[in-house]
């Protein structure tokens, strides 16, 4: 008989100390609308620095992480406290996804943030751009589409007497050619003309 109650007492303990262990709050839209808010808190900042070569390095600041989240970028870096100086690449975009880390949502998606970082012009800091106000110029101009011999000025229309001589000689042949071709092309139709009506 007392075997029987030790069996009973036994399976109880066993009920009250596994089933707490395995029953888990539900997410309920409550929590999901507070850990919404957190997330919204989330701050997403880059800076840049320009080292000794003119290069800027960007580098992105996340604040405001709390013990209820935790952020993973499509890069696989996970951060779950606040951090800072995380180097980034020039014209990339970044994007940081905003997960719960409470009990009963670990793991629920909860907000994405993105960050483009912009193309910095290399051309900017050479001898090419020295003086010049130009759009390609600027040093955050796209210029990945663009070499050196993009960035070469014209020559300039002549200035000396002897240069405009030389140009205007080398000009004439072509303005010859082109007067005596409409002359032609003048006489052509004329006769085509007078022969007709004859």
């Amino acid at each position: 008989m007392k075997t029987r109650w030790y069996k009973y007492l036994t399976v109880l303990f066993v009920f009250l100390f596994i089933f707490p262990l395995n029953s888990k709050a539900e997410c309920d839209y409550k929590r999901m609308a507070e850990l919404n808010k957190i997330a919204s808190n989330v701050q997403v900042v880059y800076n840049y620095d320009v080292g000794q070569d003119g290069v800027p390095v960007f580098k992105l600041n996340i604040g405001n992480i709390t013990n209820d989240i935790y952020v993973e970028d499509n890069y696989g870096g996970i951060y779950e406290k606040n951090t800072e100086n995380i180097v980034l690449d020039m014209n990339v975009k970044y994007k940081l996804i905003i997960f719960s880390k409470d009990g009963a949502c670990f793991g629920e998606k909860l907000l994405t943030k993105y960050v483009q970082t912009p193309f910095f012009n290399l051309f900017a800091n050479l001898s090419l751009c020295e003086n010049r106000n130009d759009e390609k110029c600027n040093i955050w101009f796209n210029s990945s589409e663009l070499t050196a011999a993009d960035y070469y000025e014209p020559k300039d229309e002549p200035t000396t007497k002897e240069e405009k001589k030389v140009k205007q000689n080398n000009e004439m042949p072509v303005i010859l050619f082109i007067v005596i071709g409409a002359a032609v092309t003048v006489i052509i139709i004329i006769f085509i003309v007078f022969r007709k009506k004859r």
